[in-house]
């Protein structure tokens, strides 16, 4: 089913997205105003879906055995800086400050990096996005006992309470006048969680409505 789904649907959504890009860019002749209007928007919700079908994806891929075939040791302090260098120019766009800390010679941690970078990109993406201008984003990492604490701290909109317990469901979406206009598919989340619990880990989110969220991250140290 998950090859139906990569190449039967995925494919030929490719295709189409760069037919548009071809249109618009002129390659085919003129594009009157109102038809180049309506394409651009097209091609937008197709943008939209093949984004919800990558993450569906994602989701069907996390097999917890097979992960645990790719585990290897890992520094998470140069992951984590990793990310935040990737993520620098979203928060420029969106006029966010990043900083990150660690603690001296901390540990390393049995994972797969790939997953794991996808884990938290989405987590620090979401830190980033649901921020205000001006806003900052703290990472932090140091060691509790067993594990590696990983706490992302942002200064935005904050989460109602009456959601908290759904947010790591999947296609779950917090419903404010203030993420109307942000787009998602509810599953960057889940696909987070479902990443950490293979790696025998632990994620738990507190929000303060209007003053910003934590997500803590527990991952077993070596």
């Amino acid at each position: 089913f998950i090859t139906m789904v990569s190449h039967q649907l995925r494919s030929p959504l490719t295709a189409i997205q760069q037919y548009f890009e071809v249109i618009l860019a002129g390659l085919t002749g003129e594009v009157a105003p109102k038809q180049k209007e309506m394409i651009e928007r097209a091609r937008d919700k197709l943008y939209g879906l093949l984004r919800l079908i990558d993450d569906w994806l994602s989701m069907a891929r996390v097999d917890k055995d097979q992960l645990v075939e790719k585990f290897k040791p890992l520094n998470l302090t140069s992951l984590l800086s990793d990310i935040v260098n990737f993520m620098q120019p979203l928060a420029k766009e969106k006029q966010i400050s990043l900083e990150i800390k660690s603690s001296d010679d901390l540990p390393t941690i049995l994972g797969d990096k790939e997953t794991l970078e996808q884990a938290f990109t989405n987590i620090i993406s979401n830190g980033i996005i649901y921020n205000r201008p001006g806003g900052k984003l703290k990472i932090r990492i140091k060691e509790e006992g067993d594990y590696l604490v990983v706490e992302v701290s942002d200064t935005g909109i904050g989460i109602p309470k009456k959601d908290l317990p759904f947010i790591f469901d999947q296609f779950y979406r917090v419903k404010r006048e203030e993420t109307r206009q942000i787009k998602g598919t509810g599953l960057g989340l889940s696909i987070a969680k479902k990443i950490i619990d293979a790696h025998k880990g632990f994620i738990k989110v507190s929000s303060v409505l209007n003053e910003g969220s934590t997500f803590t991250i527990l991952l077993p140290k070596i």
